[in-house]
């Protein structure tokens, strides 16, 4: 490809019938920059790249002779820049034609501005777009916390002082309040330090992406200490996995949502975050391998496998259920998401502070006095760490299978009622080395 220079681009010809493209020979670190000759005689330059959904885009630059060659290309090398940081020139561009032109004068108008992006698949996180239900999540704490503590600030006297001052007053519990939700709903807004450190984080992005607008010259929110509250550390001992066990056995007896009830099992046999369970489909589930083929967690696609215990469960579910969900929801396309008979079976083992997260977090403690190594209880539960075995699953899957199968009929052994101490796992390191 020869060189675009003002002589070619001037010798281009109009082609009547479409437009053609030039493409620059002189990448000088780049690719993708060129000039698009229409009909009409209309010279723009161009950038065209790979957004990280995959998508081939192009956005205009601007016009010759408005704009020299050197000119563009130099201006295509500030948006190859942006598109090497995960950003999508294309779509912020589009974005700001939509209505987002104005600089936001205030948090409030700011957070808006930030949601709305984030709602159309704007904003990103680990290079993907935020799911919906991080959106969701994000929304409340706007909503909630930041607008009415903040939203009145005007952007250009936001300081770290006024971040710091919000995330004490939201660890304080200044924020708490009761909202309604659907018709008969309620959502108890409790505020704390863990959620005074989350909104921080949040407040963070915001602040980030207002900088990268334009809108701050830097982050009010760098820096800001986070003050999370303590880590959960809550578990289930043998004890515990009884009276939870038999809560459920009871309410399967008087009828309860026996779907529900299986769940809640399966949960504690996996250690499985509860909206993979919940939202699991009947193609994620691969019996004849013990494993779980999870097309979308928060770390990204996994392989899990799952043991003995685990599978009885599953394959009855399967075996009653119909549809795409392995646990339906109330309507034939949704899945499974009410967690009140989970509290409810909670009450009746006289179990405090328990949640479906809590048997994630059981899980691993089972796995830890076996004697399981960090790595394979990440694998197991799907912790971004353990993901590197992903890579080796040709010569790990059945060590992984058999430490399922072992921590699984360990966690049945309890709710059945053997609270022995387990023995501990004979676990052999393994030296396995990436082939070259």
């Amino acid at each position: 490809m020869p060189k675009l220079t003002k002589t070619a681009i001037e010798l281009a010809d109009p082609k009547p019938e479409k437009e053609y493209r030039l493409w620059d020979g002189d990448t000088d670190g780049i690719s993708g920059f060129g000039i698009r000759v229409k009909p009409s005689g209309t010279r723009s330059f161009f950038y065209q790249y790979r957004a990280a959904d995959g998508r081939k885009k192009r956005i205009t630059i601007g016009r010759f002779p408005n704009l020299t060659v050197q000119e563009a290309r130099k201006q295509a090398k500030i948006i190859a820049g942006h598109v090497a940081e995960k950003q999508d020139p294309l779509a912020e561009r589009q974005a700001e034609r939509q209505g987002l032109k104005d600089k936001p004068q205030t948090v409030t108008k700011l957070c808006h501005e930030y949601m709305d992006l984030a709602r159309r698949g704007l904003i990103l996180y680990r290079n993907k777009p935020k799911k919906a239900s991080t959106v969701a999540i994000d929304e409340g704490r706007v909503s909630r916390h930041i607008i009415p503590l903040l939203g009145q600030k005007r952007l250009d006297s936001i300081s770290r002082a006024d971040v710091e001052r919000f995330r004490d007053k939201v660890a304080a519990g200044e924020t708490s309040t009761t909202v309604k939700t659907r018709k008969r709903g309620l959502a108890r807004v409790t505020g704390g330090p863990g959620t005074a450190g989350r909104c921080v984080d949040l407040l963070g992005s915001i602040f980030s992406y207002a900088v990268r607008r334009g809108y701050l010259a830097e982050n009010p929110a760098r820096g800001v200490d986070r003050a999370r509250g303590a880590k959960r550390v809550r578990f289930l001992v043998a004890q515990e996995y009884a009276a939870f066990a038999a809560a459920i056995n009871a309410l399967e007896a008087e009828g309860s949502n026996e779907t529900a009830l299986r769940a809640y099992r399966l949960l504690a046999l996996t250690g499985a975050r509860r909206a993979e369970i919940f939202g699991l489909e009947r193609k994620e589930v691969d019996l004849p391998n013990s494993c779980f083929r999870f097309t979308d967690t928060k770390s990204g696609a996994q392989q899990r496998a799952f043991g003995r215990a685990a599978a009885t469960v599953l394959r009855d579910a399967l075996e009653d259920s119909e549809g795409q969900y392995v646990f339906p929801g109330k309507t034939k396309d949704s899945h499974l998401s009410d967690v009140k008979l989970f509290k409810t079976a909670c009450e009746r083992a006289g179990l405090e502070g328990v949640t479906p997260h809590t048997l994630r977090h059981s899980f691993s403690t089972t796995a830890g006095a076996l004697g399981y190594a960090e790595v394979t209880v990440a694998s197991l539960i799907g912790h971004a760490r353990g993901s590197m075995t992903s890579r080796y699953t040709h010569a790990v899957d059945s060590v992984l299978i058999a430490a399922a199968n072992r921590i699984s009929s360990t966690i049945e052994g309890y709710m059945s009622g053997n609270i022995k101490a387990p023995r501990k796992a004979n676990v052999i390191e393994l030296n396995v080395r990436e082939a070259k």
